[in-house]
């Protein structure tokens, strides 16, 4: 190689030195906004999940709540009637039914021990729910 021609390759290696040095500037810019970017929208989207997670769990806990608590007042109204019979469990159960269609059926079958052995759950009469009187337990 000349020397004229070495001298041009040297200029030419300095004129680039700042063409390349903006480049990679430019790209380390770029790359730090896009992650940036990233990041900012994986922190948005989490909290937006976890919002809407949070709504939709306490729906779900009220809504369970309300048919818990229907539960509930069945197991109530057992121990405070004395007669606890099919008519008065029909009515009782017909307009939980009607208002809380989440629940399908409502039936009463209570542990009854046997009367010369261990406690034990004794088979229900085959009849239609609320059919289980406290006689059949002995308790009436």
């Amino acid at each position: 190689m000349s020397q004229p021609e070495a001298l041009t390759a040297r200029v030419r290696a300095r004129r680039s030195i700042p063409v390349i040095l903006v480049l990679a500037l430019g790209t380390a810019v770029a790359l730090f906004a896009y992650n940036f970017a990233r990041q900012q929208t994986e922190r948005r989207t989490a909290a937006e999940f976890a919002i809407a997670a949070q709504d939709r769990y306490l729906s779900l806990r009220a809504t369970v709540d309300q048919y818990v608590e229907q539960i509930e007042s069945l197991a109530e109204f057992y121990a405070a009637t004395p007669d606890f019979n099919r008519r008065a469990y029909r009515l009782f159960v017909q307009p939980r039914l009607a208002r809380h269609t989440g629940i399908s059926s409502l039936e009463w079958i209570p542990a009854c021990p046997m009367r010369n052995g261990p406690s034990t759950r004794r088979a229900p009469a085959r009849t239609s729910p609320g059919s289980i009187s406290r006689a059949a337990c002995g308790k009436a």
